[in-house]
């Protein structure tokens, strides 16, 4: 039953953005139990997943951890399946956007994040870490680009391409892994090994830039960073609230025996800074966000400009097993038309693709339903002559015109495209 899911079983209804392995599109599923319900689909590029051991490696323990992952702040696997070119990861929908830029959109409005919204996002992030320790996992990778928000301003965990499984409290890992910018001391010298305290630094990091709208040790020089992270102390502004400064002194503390989160939960509940926080209620989603407007979805800040020509490229064969979810297995092979069809996803994406590409440059052809100004005739002469000695050059100027009508047109239908954000490279992949 299993091995006949495939993308047919979903409808493409839009792309959401493109990652370092491949794309992510909103689909919606046809038949079966969750008939209508809307996901969110990553398509992994297989060119990339199988270009190293090490690559190939993340990809199985991504999927691996979304498999155990049962709760409120991570996204959910519903189904993991393979065509001939991608590796097909179907979860939970966010309809919000990343803490990432949710913050470049807070800091373009000039303003900052309030004390009150950085707890309410750093007492989640803390159930979320703790909830990983104490299923014995070590994220590794806690950033901004990794924190999805929804509507609401919940947050979800994504990409557990780094989470390290089966490590308790005293575990030593070996693995140079994460962003260099939210690395503690110790992750840079990861041959003397390292502990999961590594995530409560990175989540010092990020509450850091949550409030301040800046990281606390940065350089595009790696040698001037990693220098910072060693050797500098941590610089507050001195009108920092006496609570969020006391949380990341023991954050960034920069010996992993001192440093809080040792713990868990129950260390930080004795946090002055979280000493209001109902963290079971938190926990259930029964608090408000303590915000005036809803977190904005990834369309309301930005557009990418996303390439999905990928999708009709790079040939490879056999991932590994297809996994559905307990609750949606029963009706599935009911819904199987097309299960044979490995190029599915191909097809279907570059259906959408090609389809909104034919209907511009058909709009393009089509002449705008407006009265066509009349060129101006040189003076002195008479209309009948200037229209038979004008039309070669009229008519070599329309295509032109025509191509310029087109761009306007796609200008003011399309969304103007905002600047590409910077994103943070995972250390592996750094010279």
């Amino acid at each position: 039953m299993s091995s006949s899911l495939s993308a047919a079983n979903f409808e493409h209804i839009k792309y959401l953005g493109e990652g370092g392995f491949g794309l992510v599109s909103v689909v919606k599923k046809i038949g079966g139990v969750d008939a209508g319900v809307n996901y969110a689909m990553k398509c992994l590029k297989k060119a990339n997943a199988y270009r190293s051991e090490a690559a190939k490696g993340q990809v199985k323990t991504e999927i691996e951890v979304l498999k155990k992952l049962d709760d409120t702040f991570f996204v959910k696997l519903y189904y993991s399946f393979e065509s001939k070119h991608l590796i097909h990861l179907v979860m939970d929908m966010v309809d919000g956007c990343d803490l990432f830029a949710y913050l470049q959109w807070v800091k373009r409005m000039g303003q900052k994040l309030p004390l009150t919204l950085t707890r309410f996002f750093a007492a989640q992030l803390v159930l979320a870490i703790d909830y990983l320790h104490c299923g014995g996992m070590a994220y590794r990778d806690l950033k901004p680009e990794n924190i999805m928000m929804d509507r609401d301003g919940y947050i979800k965990l994504i990409d557990f391409g780094y989470t390290k499984s089966n490590v308790k409290k005293e575990t030593l890992m070996f693995t140079f892994a994460g962003t260099t910018t939210h690395l503690p001391p110790e992750g840079y010298y990861p041959q003397k090994g390292y502990t999961w305290m590594v995530d409560w630094w990175s989540l010092g990091i990020v509450i850091h830039e949550m409030h301040f709208g800046k990281i606390p040790f940065d350089s595009r020089d790696i040698q001037e960073l990693w220098r910072q992270i060693e050797e500098d102390k941590l610089d507050l502004p001195k009108s920092t609230d006496a609570g969020l400064k006391k949380l990341l002194q023991k954050l960034l503390e920069k010996d992993p025996t001192k440093r809080a989160g040792s713990e868990g939960l129950a260390e930080f509940k004795k946090f002055d800074f979280f000493k209001r926080m109902n963290f079971e209620a938190l926990a259930l989603k029964k608090l408000v966000i303590p915000l005036k407007v809803l977190v904005p979805t990834k369309e309301e800040l930005y557009i990418d400009e996303i390439d999905t020509s990928w999708f009709e490229k790079n040939d490879f064969e056999g991932f590994g097993d297809v996994y559905i979810a307990e609750h949606l297995k029963p009706t599935l092979e009911a819904n199987n038309e097309d299960e044979n069809d490995e190029n599915a996803a191909p097809k279907i994406n570059s259906e959408a693709k090609n389809q909104a590409k034919e209907q511009i440059e058909k709009e393009a052809k089509e002449p705008e339903k407006q009265p066509q100004k009349e060129a101006k005739r040189p003076r002195g002469r008479p209309r009948k002559e200037a229209k038979k000695e004008d039309k070669p050059a009229k008519e070599a100027e329309k295509p032109k015109e025509e191509e310029k009508k087109a761009t306007k047109r796609k200008a003011k239908e399309e969304p103007i495209e905002a600047a590409k954000r910077p994103r943070r490279a995972n250390v592996r992949y750094l010279n």
